[in-house]
């Protein structure tokens, strides 16, 4: 419990830090002073695409193309889903600016080296009419109700090849995803008035589908700790890939990331993100006249503080709009709970906007950490076997093994030395008797 209030007070305090005294405004206008505006922002449609769903994702500032730690994959990359270690059942709200919010569910399930996914994302935007001063204005005969919608839904597979007990394999994937886009027909009337809104209503409703496509691999590199798992990942994406919409291209873009664990309780990342339009993008009618955003980048870290709790953070360098983002990450076993804060050009610290809070179930993987640990356990019985010269229960111990966990490669290896070894031995007994015999 003590070790509880000391994270919950760390996480007070970083955030205070982190969200007054860094004045942050100036700081990301003096951003946007050496970036620039990016004139080609707001060219592309469903752009609840690019608002992350996982708490991890969010806290390390979208730095997760090469960070396969949770049910963030789906939105970040599909090849994610064959290297996570658990299934995961994942509940995401994120307040974001005003009055709209997203909620998220994912599911991701692995067996072996194969891996599936299910995503669904919800964003509403109550609509609020706003007279030509920018005040509030009353609704009239239903003229400004309704709320403005984003539905998404996504389907994931992956499978790892060229596993290994050295090599962690190359996981491939790819996502399904369907959009639908709802906007109430009521939004808007035509204008009698200084005081009502003007434009008339059309219908904008709209219904999608795209996909993604990942690689990842997992190595170890420059590692300073002993873990049997790897500690640098490298990730490769394409996401949103899909036909335009009534005209206005999907969000597409290619991304490339890795990440790096030098010592066991640090992670850091890095994304590199580069926006660009397909031939399925373009309209007829507006193919010379929209031009893709600039690319970005993201770094993104993640330090464990003890056993249960760690705090991530994370800064997007967009051109137009940068963001800095802080969580804390509070693990029990069997569930997570997740909570995060993000600074922009659209945050208020007046309304508590983009907080986000993420709520995960753990449940388990299957038996395969068992079965691994078990499989270490009689290989170094057979080990055992062998050097006290009993090399056929040291085969029979090893076969075991291997049946337990197919790559361990260890036990491959002496099981073909033991295998010849006695062989050889049988030969030598063959002879001793064919010379005993004469």
């Amino acid at each position: 419990m003590r070790s509880l209030l000391i994270g919950i007070i760390l996480t007070i305090m970083s955030s205070i830090t982190f969200g007054i005294d860094l004045d942050y405004q100036n700081f990301l206008y003096n951003v946007i002073d050496e970036t620039g505006i990016d004139p080609n922002a707001g060219q592309t449609t469903f752009l609840t695409l690019l608002v992350p769903m996982g708490g991890r994702y969010e806290a390390m500032g979208t730095a997760y193309t090469a960070v396969p730690k949770d049910t963030g994959f789906i939105n970040a990359n599909p090849a994610g889903s064959s290297l996570l270690e658990n299934t995961e059942l994942s509940l995401f709200h994120n307040d974001w600016i005003a009055d709209s919010s997203m909620e998220s569910l994912s599911y991701s399930i692995r067996f072996n080296q194969l891996g599936l996914g299910f995503g669904g994302k919800w964003f509403r935007v109550p609509f609020t009419a706003y007279d030509e001063f920018g005040e509030r204005r009353n609704t009239v005969d239903g003229i400004g109700k309704g709320n403005y919608m984003e539905f998404l839904g996504t389907a994931n597979i992956s499978y790892n090849v060229l596993h290994s007990y050295y090599y962690n394999g190359l996981s491939i994937g790819m996502n399904i995803t369907s959009g639908y886009r709802y906007i109430p027909k009521s939004t808007y009337a035509q204008a009698s008035d200084r005081n009502s809104v003007a434009i008339a209503s059309t219908d904008q409703n709209a219904l999608t589908i795209m996909a993604d496509m990942g690689l990842m691999s997992q190595f170890n590199l420059f590692k300073f700790y002993y873990d049997l798992g790897k500690n640098f990942t490298l990730g490769l994406s394409i996401q949103n890939v899909g036909p335009n919409v009534d005209g206005d291209p999907l969000p597409t873009r290619a991304r490339a990331g890795l990440s790096w664990s030098p010592i066991k309780p640090v992670l850091l990342s890095f994304d590199y993100a580069y926006p660009f339009f397909t031939p399925l993008s373009y309209s007829s009618d507006r193919n010379d006249s929209i031009t893709p955003e600039a690319p970005h980048i993201a770094f993104g870290n993640s330090i464990n503080l003890t056993d249960f709790y760690s705090i991530q953070s994370g800064i997007l360098i967009k051109k137009g709009l940068p963001r800095m983002s802080l969580g804390s990450a509070f693990n029990f076993k069997a569930w997570e709970v997740i909570v995060n804060y993000t600074l922009d050009l659209t945050t208020q610290i007046s309304s508590l906007d983009r907080f986000s809070i993420e709520a995960k179930i753990n449940l388990g993987d299957l038996g395969r950490m068992a079965r691994q640990e078990e499989a270490q356990d009689l290989y170094l019985k057979g080990l055992q076997e062998y050097a006290q010269g009993n090399i056929y229960s040291a085969i029979d111990l090893w076969e075991k093994s291997l049946d337990l966990n197919p790559s361990f490669e260890p036990a491959k290896e002496i099981l073909e030395t033991a295998r010849r070894t006695a062989e050889l031995q049988k030969q030598i007994e063959e002879l001793e008797k064919i010379e005993n015999e004469e």
